[in-house]
C-alpha cells in the first residue's frame, strides 16, 4: 500500500501516542499534543543526528589528511606464513637537509665524532701493558 510522506508521519504519530499511553507517558507536558510538535521534534533530532554525523565525518577526514601528510613507506617482508607481504610503516627520520637544530646538526646526527687521533687509539688498545712498553 503507498502512503504519502504526510500519512506516514501521522501514523507514526498515532503509534507514539499508543506507545506513550500504555506507559501513561501521554500525559506528560514533554509528549507532543498535536502532529505538528511531533513532526517539529523528529525535525529537530534529525537535525541533530545530521550535525553529528558531519562532524564525525569532518573528524574523519581531518584524520584522513593528518595520515597523508605524513610520509609512509612500503617494505617487502617475508610473513609468518612464508609468504612474502607488504607493510606500510610511518617514516620518522627527517634527513639532516630536512631538520636541522640550531648547531646545524640533524635531530639524528651523532653527538660525538669517532676516535680517530693517534693518541686515543693508544689509549683505546685492547692490551694496556704494550701501549705501555711501546711508550716507554
Amino acid at each position: 500500500m503507498w502512503f504519502s510522506d504526510e500519512e506516514k508521519l501521522r501514523i507514526a504519530f498515532r503509534r507514539a501516542q499508543e506507545c506513550a499511553a500504555k506507559v501513561e507517558l501521554d500525559r506528560s507536558p514533554f509528549f507532543p499534543r498535536t502532529a505538528a510538535e511531533y513532526v517539529g521534534l523528529r525535525a529537530d533530532r534529525l537535525e541533530a543526528q545530521i550535525a553529528r554525523l558531519k562532524a564525525k565525518v569532518a573528524e574523519r577526514e581531518q584524520n584522513l589528511r593528518a595520515q597523508t601528510n605524513t610520509r609512509w613507506k612500503v617494505l617487502i617482508v617475508v610473513g609468518a606464513s612464508g609468504q612474502i607481504e607488504e607493510k606500510i610503516i610511518p617514516v620518522y627520520y627527517e634527513g639532516p637537509e630536512e631538520s636541522t637544530s640550531t648547531t646545524g646538526r640533524s635531530s639524528l646526527s651523532p653527538l660525538a665524532e669517532p676516535f680517530t687521533s693517534a693518541a686515543n687509539a693508544e689509549t683505546t688498545d685492547s692490551h694496556p701493558q704494550e701501549a705501555e712498553t711501546r711508550r716507554g
